[in-house]
Formats: C-alpha cells, structure tokens, sequence
C-alpha cells in the first residue's frame, strides 16, 4: 500500500499541532488537540506492522500470532508517558508481518522517512518494525535517508496482546532515544531492550530472546 499524498500534506500543514493520521479502508483520519509542548521536540511515529503490531487469542500465548494489526495510534496509547517527552504525530505507512516487507515497501518507507526529515518542525522519526528482517531494513535505510536528525527502529518479540509484551517498553526506550540530541548525526539507529546499535551493523542473534539483537 502506497501512503496516500494526502497524508504527507496533512504533516506539512499542520507543524504546530498534535497530529495524528491513521492509514485505514475507510479514509484518512486526522484529529488535532491542544498537547503541544514547545519545549519538547518533535518527534514522528510511523508503523509498519511486525510482531509489536500483532495479537494472540490469549494473553498468556506468546508464540502462534498474527503480525500487523495493530495500528501505531494504539501502540502509543499504551504508551501514555511517551508524552512527556515529546511531542507526538504518527502515522501508518504500512501494517504487515515483517516476511512481507520487500524492497518496494523499504523504498517507499525511506521517501517517506526522508521527506518529513527535510521539514525544519520535526525533530526526529521512530519506526515501528518486524524484527525478522529488521537487520536488512535498517541497513538499507541507514545507506539511503541523509539527515542529522534522529531516526530510530524499533519492534518486539512478542505480540502486543500477550501479557508480558515487550513493544511497550522498546517504543518508550526509542522515544527517550530519538528525543536526546546525543542521537543526531548517528545514522539511523535500533533501540531494543535498553540497548542502542547503529542500524548498518545491527544483526538478530536470538530468535526468542527479547535481547534478540547485536552488532
């Protein structure tokens, strides 16, 4: 699904204001409410769907789920102390099992990512990603945006539904990452489990393990 150019113009349009877009069958949905902090930066979710998006039938299965189905306005809300460190805008690029992401998708994700970095109101995107081939995503997102500014992935292991979810914890950990300006001029980063790589020497070691990831 390409995102529709109608929801790049709502980001350009509204710079001052707490945005939110959400890709679905039945339109673009944008709402607009009074949390702007001037002191915070300003930072852009985007989701693409994986294991951080997915459900299971009961909170206690880990394993046997469905990936992307979550949408990132609902990550968030689970998430309400994110918005005490920045200012928040999302929007859903894409919403699918990470074994479905293809060079088409990481090209269209890399405009996109490009495009709201070059505008002066925003100070920074976090990516919402299947860990599967997040090694391959983040390489080839770190050789094709060129920006100072922050640009974090993130995902998780196990779904969103289950009781003992990580994504929660991952997503605040690179909102705190893409919010400090210890992270500009790094090239695109993976926050997971309280630990930060560059996203060109990122690899998945574990496939379990919620510390999945080194470098």
């Amino acid at each position: 699904m390409r995102v529709s150019a109608i929801s790049l113009v709502y980001i350009v349009l509204l710079p001052r204001a707490y945005c939110q877009y959400d890709a679905q069958a039945d339109g673009s949905q944008l709402r607009n409410n009074d949390l702007f902090n001037p002191f915070l930066p300003n930072l852009l979710f985007i989701g693409t769907g994986g294991t951080i998006a997915g459900v299971v039938s009961s909170v206690e299965q880990t394993t046997e789920y469905q990936s992307g189905v979550i949408g990132i306005g609902k990550l968030i809300e689970e998430v309400p102390e994110v918005h005490d460190r920045c200012n928040v805008r999302y929007m859903q690029a894409f919403n699918v099992d990470s074994i479905n992401i293809n060079s088409t998708i990481l090209l269209i994700l890399s405009e996109i990512i490009q495009l709201v970095l070059n505008l002066p109101f925003v100070d920074g995107v976090i990516v919402t990603i299947g860990t599967d081939t997040l090694p391959t995503s983040g390489h080839f997102l770190d050789s094709t945006i060129y920006s100072e500014k922050p640009v974090v992935l993130t995902g998780a292991i196990r779904p969103s539904t289950t009781r003992s979810a990580d994504g929660p914890m991952n997503l605040m950990a690179a909102a705190l990452v893409a919010s400090s300006t210890s992270a500009w001029n790094r090239g695109v980063l993976v926050s997971f489990n309280n630990r930060i790589d560059s996203a060109s020497n990122i690899m998945k070691e574990d496939f379990a393990s919620l510390d999945a990831f080194g470098s």
